[in-house]
């Protein structure tokens, strides 16, 4: 009997051994399958979030550069800007001509390119100031003496022959307005003394001529 059991107790040895061994070689193939699936489940999801991660960021490109992008222009939006040049551009001559044109009412007919003479290389110079005609030195210093009845008057203040013919000498002329109630022998003396003084005359065509003495009364014989 003792012999007997020997073999059959190590039989059982052997096979809880055995069974000892396949739960330990199982348990360690789980563990390394888990190991594996978690490691592919990882690279998986790794590879996941950088596909979205591009797949965001080529969305995003794509939206700026819409953004950005100014639509596309129509026929009526083209015909409008290009009548916006064109006025623009008429505009700009119309300003130039107007002054080309100033310029040249302004400046005469030359350009301004001529040394400071009469004539410049653009034209002729023109002038818009007419030139003043010299004035005599009588037409200056005039002479004006009234004879009426109260004698030989110059500005009013009364003179002799010999003092009007020294106020008239430097003038040259001598107006002589001869009222009607004027002497003629005061009229005739004055005159004497300018002519003889080399003194001009100059009497007003509508003056009327001095009034003559009243001839003298008949001298009476005995």
């Amino acid at each position: 009997m003792t012999d007997s059991s020997k073999p059959t107790d190590a039989a059982k040895t052997a096979a809880t051994d055995a069974k000892a061994a396949a739960s330990s070689a199982t348990s360690e193939t789980a563990t390394a399958a888990a190991a594996a699936a978690k490691t592919a489940a990882s690279s998986a999801t790794s590879k996941t979030a950088t596909a979205a991660a591009a797949a965001a960021e080529t969305t995003a490109a794509a939206t700026a550069k819409a953004a950005t992008t100014p639509p596309p222009e129509s026929a009526s939006e083209r015909a409008q800007r290009r009548q916006r040049r064109r006025r623009r551009l008429f505009w700009l001559v119309v300003l130039a001509a107007l002054a080309l044109a100033l310029l040249l009412i302004r400046c005469g007919g030359g350009f301004g390119l001529g040394e400071g003479k009469d004539k410049g290389k653009g034209g002729e110079a023109t002038s818009t100031t007419p030139p003043t005609a010299p004035q005599p030195a009588a037409a200056i210093a005039r002479c004006q003496l009234r004879v009426d009845a109260r004698g030989i008057s110059l500005d009013d203040n009364l003179l002799d022959v010999t003092a009007a013919v020294d106020a008239c000498r430097k003038a040259g002329r001598a107006d002589v307005i001869v009222a009607g109630d004027a002497r003629q022998g005061t009229w005739d003396e004055l005159k004497a003394a300018l002519e003889a003084a080399g003194i001009a005359i100059l009497v007003p065509r509508d003056a009327p001529a001095p009034t003559a003495p009243p001839p003298s009364p008949p001298t009476p014989t005995p």
